[in-house]
């Protein structure tokens, strides 16, 4: 349960991250969501995989999987809450 957690903080700080980034460059709205999305949820994929074949560690791979069911979610749910406002 701790990671589940731990993956929730770290995509919400992933977003944040992305949006106080693409605030820094001036971009707008549309430009911004994708900053918040792509920040979130780029490298987890490659997290797995470095864990599971690079290190050949399977429990370094819990994380990346932790990640993977806050990080996608939440990156769904603000694309469907960015289409609904922008309409």
């Amino acid at each position: 349960m701790a990671h589940a957690w731990l993956g929730l903080a770290w995509t919400l700080m992933a977003m944040a991250l992305g949006v106080a980034t693409a605030l820094a460059l001036r971009l707008d709205g549309p430009e911004r969501f994708t900053f918040l999305v792509e920040f979130s949820v780029k490298n987890v994929g490659i997290a797995a995989i470095v864990a599971l074949s690079g290190f050949d560690r399977p429990a370094f791979a819990i994380f990346p999987g932790a990640y993977a069911m806050t990080g996608y979610p939440l990156a769904i749910a603000a694309a469907l809450l960015f289409k609904r406002l922008r309409r």
